[in-house]
């Protein structure tokens, strides 16, 4: 296959990239009608290599974002970077909807990069940010009113192979539509003074294990005042 010759040829890709400036050097380029299949054996020949090499070698892949199966390309190579630790460790994918310093890339490109070299394109959160999670809703309410709107902007990033997904917590009232979603339609009990709203993200990346994935927020029932 012609596209897995260049992977073959270890010692000249390792020589190359040596004398390349910084250590970075792109041992492949696909174009754009390489099919899902061809993709994975392709990487799979890279993995190979990867793996083959000293430790201190990294690989580093940027996905084209014409293909329709970017998606699928991304997914797949999270899945096999989860079931190997080692894989993991040393090897970078470029992520969807994300924007990258350092140039653009048309193709889908292999790189491998020696000790201490830069990725030859850096995200521009750094290499990890949490998602800012908070949820918006009215403060206070008048005593009238029953209806309330509960919303966050948090991503959803269907890409990922554990996409977001959002559990609703509602004290005070019930949720009438949008469970499961990233906004909720609440109907307060009567008599209650306050509606409390929980939210928990649920999915997302193994690096997210830190981040924030608990908020809440509370309305309040205005007190009618006798004249």
């Amino acid at each position: 296959m012609r596209f897995l010759i260049p992977l073959l040829c270890f010692c000249s890709v390792l020589s190359c990239a040596a004398q390349s400036p910084g250590g970075a050097r792109r041992i492949l380029t696909l174009n754009d009608e390489t099919t899902f299949g061809e993709f994975v054996k392709i990487f799979e020949a890279f993995e190979n290599l990867l793996l083959s090499v000293p430790a201190e070698t990294r690989g580093f892949v940027a996905l084209s974002a014409k293909p329709g199966e970017i998606v699928e390309r991304y997914k797949f190579i999270r899945k096999r970077m989860r079931s190997s630790p080692n894989l993991k460790r040393r090897l970078e994918v470029t992520q969807p909807g994300v924007h990258y310093r350092g140039g653009s890339w048309q193709q889908t490109e292999f790189w491998l990069l020696q000790k201490a070299a830069r990725s030859p394109y850096i995200a521009e959160t750094a290499d990890f940010g949490c998602n800012v999670l908070e949820v918006t809703g009215p403060v206070s309410i008048d005593p009238k009113r029953t209806t309330l709107i509960f919303s966050t902007n948090h991503l959803v990033a269907t890409w990922l192979d554990n996409p977001y997904s959002f559990r609703w917590t509602v004290i005070g009232g019930k949720i009438n539509k949008g469970r499961g979603t990233r906004q909720i339609v609440v109907k307060r009990f009567a008599g209650m003074e306050r509606v409390e709203v929980s939210l928990t993200v649920v999915g997302g990346e193994d690096e997210e294990e830190l981040c924030q994935k608990t908020t809440s927020i509370t309305t309040l029932v205005r007190k009618v005042v006798d004249n």
